[in-house]
Order: structure tokens, then C-alpha cells, then sequence
């Protein structure tokens, strides 16, 4: 696989074409040229591996269609005791409908042909800078959105009914702490934690008076981090950070 996409990419460019097969499996366009399925998937399953997202273990949803509905909970069904032989009470049970709708991400860059005739890794490199591209743009509208352009996902962080506290300064672990309470009162399970590198650093030097590191409060322990400098950092709001349980969200 590694020999076909060095051959894909110095063949598309140069025209010299030491493999057949592999050319006419490549459709050139006149604005472009698709590579084979194979390929591309390669540098999909990259990005998905580096994403604060799925690493975290967020399902994803294949959509057959560019929109896809799925149901959500809006109202619980209450279920009670009753005396045997009586009549019981109705309660309602109620679904909303949320729509998946699909969003276009894209970059492109230039190489020299110097770079793509001569080098040894250059699939490597290619693959791995490109869905690291991916990942982070992913990330980042994910999680902020992109301005208000109704072709880019919203962003969680954006969304009015999230749950949110407001850090305060040398807070240590407290505000994590609460932002953990916060998603188990709205009965949800939170196993992971996203944080940039700052926080990161800050959590890591925290000391007690004698000097000695501190160790993390018992009900982070089970929580999975996963660093991403997509979260934003401000030196003087401070960072953002994320808690959340990953079934509680859907990628379509």
C-alpha cells in the first residue's frame, strides 16, 4: 500500500507512470484528480485516530444521504407503584428529532516537484500532515464552530442548553471537580476530559505546602485525557476544558 501512494503521487504529477493498474485506477478531472478509496480512507482513519473526539469514543453514525435523522429523549416516561387491582396513571413519553446534516471540510498545499521526485517518506508525510489538517479543523468547529457559516457545524461550545461552569482563578482542581458534578446531575456519565497543553502543565505542577506534587482528586482518576490545543487558551481568561460523557454525542 505505502509503494502504490508513493507511485500514485509522483505518477499524477509527472506523468511517469511505472504501474498501469494503478493509473487507471486513478480519475483525473479537469480540476483535479481522485485518488482510489483505499488511499483516501487511509488519511480519513489518520484523522480520526488524532481527533479530540473519536479518540474520546464519540459514536459515529454512517449517513447513507447527505441528511440523516435520528431521536433524541425529550420528555421521560414516570413509572410508580400502584395498588394491585387499581388503575394506573398515564405519563407521557415524548422524542424529538435532530438532523444530521453533512459538512464539507477541504485544504489543499503545494509541493515541489523536487520534493515529490526525490523524497523517501513522502507518503508518510503527506498522510500524516494532512489528517492532522483534518482532525484540527474538525476539532476546532466542533468545538467553536466556524463564525456563524450555517455550511460549518455550529459547535458544542455554542450551544445555549450546555452545561458550563466559570473557572475561577488557582482553583486547582475544583472547577474540573464541579463541571464532573454538573454532568452527573444531568445523568449523564463522564469518562472523559479534554484540556489544551496549558491546563495540562497548570494541573501538573500543582503542589501542596510542603512542595510535593499533587496527585488527582479520586473522581478524576477514571477520567480519560486527551489534551488538544484546539480548546482555547487566553493568557489572561485562562483555557477551556471540556467534561463529557461520549455517548451522549453523536458524529454523523
Amino acid at each position: 500500500v505505502k509503494k502504490e501512494k508513493k507511485r500514485s503521487l509522483r505518477g499524477t504529477v509527472t506523468g511517469n507512470w511505472k504501474d498501469k493498474e494503478l493509473k487507471n485506477a486513478i480519475t483525473t478531472t479537469t480540476s483535479g484528480v481522485l485518488i482510489p478509496s483505499v488511499l483516501s480512507s487511509r488519511i480519513i482513519d489518520l484523522a480520526r485516530d488524532i481527533s479530540l473526539f473519536t479518540s474520546a469514543g464519540v459514536p459515529v453514525a454512517p449517513m447513507e444521504t447527505n441528511n440523516l435523522k435520528i431521536s433524541r429523549v425529550k420528555t421521560d416516561p414516570v413509572f410508580k407503584f400502584k395498588e394491585e387491582g387499581k388503575a394506573a396513571t398515564e405519563s407521557s413519553f415524548e422524542l424529538d428529532d435532530v438532523e444530521l446534516k453533512a459538512k464539507t471540510v477541504y485544504g489543499y498545499a503545494y509541493l515541489t516537484l523536487e520534493a515529490i521526485e526525490s523524497s523517501m517518506n513522502l507518503e508518510n508525510i503527506v498522510q500524516q500532515t494532512f489528517a492532522n489538517a483534518i482532525a484540527q479543523a474538525i476539532d476546532k468547529a466542533f468545538l467553536y464552530g466556524q463564525n456563524s457559516d450555517s455550511f460549518a457545524p455550529s459547535g458544542i461550545l455554542n450551544d445555549e442548553n450546555i452545561n458550563s461552569i466559570t473557572a475561577t482563578a488557582d482553583s486547582g482542581y475544583d472547577d474540573i471537580i464541579k463541571a464532573i458534578g454538573k454532568v452527573k446531575q444531568a445523568n449523564g456519565i463522564p469518562t472523559v476530559i479534554g484540556i489544551n497543553s496549558h491546563t495540562e502543565e497548570l494541573l501538573a505542577l500543582l503542589k501542596d505546602q510542603n512542595g510535593n506534587y499533587l496527585a488527582k482528586p479520586r473522581v478524576m482518576e477514571d477520567l480519560n485525557t486527551i489534551v488538544s490545543n484546539q480548546l482555547k487558551y487566553d493568557s489572561s481568561a485562562g483555557s477551556d476544558a471540556l467534561v463529557f460523557d461520549p455517548q451522549a454525542l453523536l458524529i454523523g
